[in-house]
């Protein structure tokens, strides 16, 4: 039998990333919220688990050298390959019995929708080779853009989200002197831009 993959808050333990405790991932969005306040209140928890997720995945990735990085990437690469491996299996139980489906009053359509959302994603990782920098686009970032997304943010306040989650988790290649250098900025939001593309055409 294999051996079952660590959970995300085991894998921070067992790399040495500071697990905050429930108060402050509450109040990670803080700036978020100032910009979003009549639309967030009925989606929080939704986004502090993507903006925590994220913060996470990239503060941990951006502190160690390239072999541990390699490593604990695999270790969360393990992790959503059987998560969404386990969610595809009881979804195709499910819609093998569509009497039970219109019993329970839930729709073919969607459970289809979600199940082909699930391949996409498990086969897209496996497919990473721990590529970090893959990883952290769809199973942080790209999830992340989207909620945003339909929570109606444009583009512009979805990238400068992104950029401040980067910079204040210390990823290198955010946060320059931007009073010694504007072009900087412009050019940090430009390559966050395609990821914010990417994740548009992911969905």
């Amino acid at each position: 039998m294999s051996k079952k993959p660590l959970t995300p808050d085991e894998i921070a333990k067992k790399f040495g990333i500071p697990l905050p405790s429930d108060e402050t991932r509450l109040s990670i969005p803080k700036q978020l919220e100032a910009l979003a306040a009549p639309h967030l209140p009925n989606d929080l928890d939704g986004i502090v688990s993507q903006m925590y997720q994220l913060g996470l995945f990239v503060g941990g990735l951006s502190s160690m050298d390239s072999d541990l990085r390699m490593e604990y990437a695999q270790n969360i690469r393990a992790y959503h390959i059987e998560l969404f491996g386990s969610k595809i299996d009881r979804l195709k139980v499910l819609l093998d019995d569509l009497d039970l489906v219109r019993e329970l009053g839930l729709q073919e359509q969607i459970l289809r929708d979600k199940l082909a959302e699930y391949e996409k994603n498990r086969d897209a990782i496996k497919r990473t080779r721990s590529n970090d920098l893959k990883l952290v686009k769809i199973l942080a970032v790209y999830p992340l853009m989207w909620k945003l997304k339909q929570l109606n943010f444009g583009q512009a306040k979805r990238l400068r989200i992104l950029h401040k989650i980067l910079v204040d988790r210390g990823v290198p290649g955010y946060g320059g002197d931007y009073f010694e250098n504007k072009l900087g900025y412009v050019e940090e939001i430009d390559r966050l831009r395609k990821w914010d593309d990417g994740a548009m055409k992911w969905y």
